[in-house]
């Protein structure tokens, strides 16, 4: 078995996670989940009730995660630009981004699309199954954003592939991912917060993702390892993932109903990565 970002046979085993084995690349130090899931189990996890969880509370956590992303894109596009956000999930980022750039949504989930569409009646003609693009969309967005989305991927290079083709000459690629070299990834290892097959399959690191985009034809132009905004509900839900308690379960419901569920947290340590690159038109 080779590294799914790399393609190197240089693997080495860390630890498992409920029946999932982590390798990690000794070549350029991305981590994978041994094996990828079947696609049914994909199909059940991304349902609709994957999207109520707390993370898509509309709060100051959300908005503050909100502000931060718009500062990148504020820097990557002028107004007016075309923005695709691939793996758009509930939409909120095309819809606050529709009055300045003319905004796209994009998703795996038919889900997430059928409740973007009834969400946002007014964009529902921009939002699309990530599988419906035809090539009439190549070299189209100045930006795509992949916000908490390249975690997700079974094929980081295939997909990523899309995503160039996608981007217009000297476009701009804004993603966001859990950082695996961040503090707590080192110290709680299997029981990271984000360390969450099937969930997530792919896990980077500075170090990893950078040679990842100069692999597959990009520029790198900004990395930089941030603390995380989120919600009292959506703490709670990640501590159950980890925990598997009865009683969390049921306080994770009644926090997903309550305005404590609300509260805003913020968790230093750098846990997610953030980076800006450039598509390189020489390839």
């Amino acid at each position: 078995m080779s590294c799914r970002a790399c393609f190197q046979n240089n693997l080495i085993t860390k630890f498992a996670v409920d029946n999932h084995t982590i390798d990690e690349c000794r070549s350029c130090g991305f981590a994978q989940v041994r094996y990828i899931p079947e696609q049914d189990v994909l199909d059940d996890l991304y349902s609709a009730g994957y999207f109520d969880q707390g993370k898509y509370i509309d709060d100051y956590a959300e908005r503050k995660e909100y502000e931060r992303r718009n500062a990148y894109l504020k820097n990557s596009i002028d107004k007016g630009g075309r923005l695709l956000d691939y793996g758009c999930a509930l939409g909120s980022f095309v819809f606050r981004c529709s009055e300045s750039y003319e905004s796209y949504g994009a998703d795996l989930s038919r889900e997430a699309i059928s409740i973007c569409r009834d969400t946002y009646p007014d964009l529902a003609e921009r939002f699309f199954e990530l599988d419906r693009f035809d090539t009439g969309c190549d070299n189209y967005f100045d930006v795509i954003t992949m916000w908490d989305v390249i975690e997700h991927l079974n094929d980081p290079v295939g997909e990523i592939a899309k995503v160039r083709r996608l981007m217009a000459m000297d476009g701009k690629l804004i993603i966001s991912t859990p950082n695996y070299a961040s503090l707590w990834s080192k110290l709680f290892k299997a029981r990271w917060a984000f360390m969450t097959p099937p969930e997530h399959l792919s896990f980077f690191t500075i170090d990893s993702i950078h040679k990842f985009l100069v692999l597959n034809g990009f520029q790198v132009e900004h990395v930089a390892t941030k603390g995380k905004f989120t919600n009292l509900a959506f703490l709670l839900y990640k501590l159950n993932r980890k925990f598997h308690s009865n009683l969390l379960e049921r306080v994770v419901s009644k926090a997903k109903k309550s305005i404590l569920g609300k509260i805003p947290i913020y968790v230093f340590g750098g846990d997610i990565l953030y980076v800006v690159a450039r598509k390189k038109c020489d390839q």
